[in-house]
Formats: C-alpha cells, sequence, structure tokens
C-alpha cells in the first residue's frame, strides 16, 4: 500500500498458486453400471496462475471512505471418477453427443472470474449511522458445471461464461443507546454471455441458482433490569428472490420461488449465564435453498430440493466459565 497523498492511497497485490489434484486408480460395480466391474485409471491435473489485485481509496473529510478496486479469483479444480465407458450402460452414446469421451470426465479444470467494484464506506452523527454500499460488475470464465446425462451419470464439466451487474446497500442505525437498528438489500442480474458445448444455456440465459433480489432487516434492543440483569431481544428478517433450478431439466429450469425467513430471540443475562427463548423461522416457510442430487433422475411431480429447516421454538441455557 502507497500513500499517493493524505487522502489517497494505492493497492496492488497479486497470489502466486500452484495446485495439484490426483486419484488413485479404482472400482466400479453395482446395478447402477449392469452390474459389471469397471476399472477407473488415476487422474492427475496440475494448474498454476496469479491472482492479482488493485485498489484505490479516497479518504472524504470525516469517517468517509471511497474506493474502486479490481480483482481476480479462481475456484480449484478437481478429479472424479468418471463416467462409465461401456455400451450397456448407455452413457458413451451420451458423450459422444457431446464430443467428449469418458476419460475427459475424470478432471475439470478451474473457473476464474475478476471482480470490479465501485463503492463507498460512511459513518454519520458520531458513529450511530453508518452508510456502506457498492455497485460491482463480475466477469465469470471457464465456468464448473454439473453436466447430467441421459443415461443417469453426471460430471463436472468447463463450460461457457456468465456476467453478473448489480449493487448492494446495508445501513445500520442506532437511535437510542438501547436499539440497534439493521438493513441492507442486493441486487444481481447474473446472465450467460458464452455458451458452452457441454450445457444447454445460451447467451442471456440466467445463471441458475442466482437470486435477483435479496433483503434483510433486524431489530434488536436491549436493557438493563437491575441486579446485574441484561435483557436483550431481536426480531431479525430475511428476503431471498426467485431463482432457476436446472435440476429437473437442463433445458426447462424450474424456477424456485422467492422466500422470507423470520426469526426472533429473548434472552436475560448475568454473570456469565444467559436464559433465551428462541424461535426459528417463525413463519414456517419451506424454501428450495438448492438442488439435491442424490439419485440419478427425479420422478414427474417428486421434486428432489433441499430445504431449509421449520419452525422451530425452544429454550436455551450458555454458561461462561
Amino acid at each position: 500500500t502507497y500513500k499517493l497523498t493524505n487522502d489517497l492511497d494505492l493497492t496492488l497485490g497479486a497470489r502466486w498458486y500452484r495446485v495439484t489434484s490426483a486419484s488413485d486408480t479404482g472400482t466400479q460395480a453395482g446395478f447402477a453400471v449392469g452390474g459389471q466391474e469397471f476399472t477407473i485409471p488415476g487422474s492427475t491435473i496440475t494448474e498454476t496462475g496469479v491472482n492479482p489485485k488493485a485498489q484505490i481509496n479516497y479518504h472524504v473529510a470525516g469517517d468517509h471512505l471511497i474506493y474502486a478496486t479490481a480483482s481476480r479469483g479462481y475456484r480449484p479444480g478437481g478429479v472424479l471418477p468418471g463416467v462409465p465407458d461401456a455400451p450397456s450402460v448407455g452413457c458413451t452414446a451420451d458423450l459422444a453427443n457431446l464430443g467428449l469421451t469418458s476419460a475427459q470426465t475424470r478432471h475439470f479444470e478451474s473457473d476464474h472470474l475478476w471482480n470490479y467494484e465501485l463503492g463507498a464506506k460512511t459513518a454519520w452523527l458520531d458513529d450511530r449511522l453508518t452508510v456502506d454500499g457498492a455497485g460491482y460488475v463480475i466477469r465469470w470464465s471457464n465456468i464448473q458445471q454439473l453436466v447430467s446425462l441421459p443415461c443417469g451419470f453426471g460430471f463436472t464439466a468447463n463450460a461457457g461464461s456468465a456476467q453478473s451487474k448489480g449493487f448492494e446497500l446495508e445501513v445500520h442505525a442506532r437511535p437510542l443507546p438501547y436499539l440497534d437498528l439493521a438493513g441492507g438489500v442486493g441486487y444481481s442480474h447474473a446472465v450467460i454471455t458464452g455458451a458452452g458445448s457441454t450445457s444447454p444455456q445460451q447467451p442471456g440465459d440466467r445463471v441458475n441458482q442466482v437470486p435477483d433480489w435479496t433483503g434483510n432487516a433486524s431489530v434488536t434492543y436491549t436493557r438493563m433490569l437491575g441486579a446485574g440483569v441484561k435483557s436483550t431481544m431481536n426480531v431479525s428478517y430475511a428476503y431471498v428472490g426467485e431463482s432457476l433450478s436446472a435440476n429437473n431439466s437442463p433445458t426447462s429450469p424450474r424456477v424456485r420461488p422467492s422466500y422470507q425467513l423470520v426469526d426472533a430471540r429473548f434472552a436475560f443475562s448475568r454473570d456469565g449465564y444467559e436464559l433465551a427463548l428462541f424461535a426459528k423461522n417463525l413463519a414456517n416457510e419451506h424454501a428450495n435453498l438448492a438442488d439435491n442430487r442424490s439419485i440419478a433422475a427425479e420422478l414427474p411431480g417428486r421434486p428432489r430440493i433441499v430445504t431449509n429447516q421449520p419452525r422451530t421454538i425452544g429454550l436455551e441455557l450458555r454458561a461462561r466459565f
């Protein structure tokens, strides 16, 4: 980090990496592969690269900061058992339709993204109010994507590219010494920009499992009751907008509806002990959080998803010694 002036500083950095993933020889056997047994050769992949970062900060009078940053990130590649290479299983033809062989499904490469961000961090009213915001553009390339084959097997491949544009805004306020208010909102427009040979998605399609809008809010009220007893009440709210899931069909993605979660907690504490009454998911929302590919296929009308914890109410005792 180099200070250009009293109010302006520049940060430059880079991280070099070398990642090696390897697997030993294995076997596949059983009903899913037609009662046969296949030997799977070992696979190794080694990757090297550099992730740079640059950021410039401008300190405005008072507790205000304006910044701009550009940075690169990556997710390491890896090795897999691969798809069985046997005509009786039916996967050989499925792979051929994609221009692939079984050997090519045994490893996948890292994917990369560039993040460009412009934002501000500000504090007001003797730090009783903070407002932080940022706008960003993320460019994602060589996407790691699960490819499900008609034969029932799947593998991870590198497919296509995408871009996400959006913003985030967070506000925290303490209007009274015993009252804390917080809230935030975010928007992300994530679309495919380059089609991959193993993916049915085309430029302009939404990126799967990325909600458009998100939001949160919380209220915390704290009071001393006397005799060293402190009471704390907290209510929090979270909103996640709709997104798409291709778990049911790569060509006709399922719409995952938006959902809202409300939690509450009321606690008394003294001398390292705390007794709390809590309630999670008060509205008993059943959200579709993610795909579940625990079996090879999904029966019509029987979606396989990961859902959240149902309404849970209980007492909690904590002790700190």
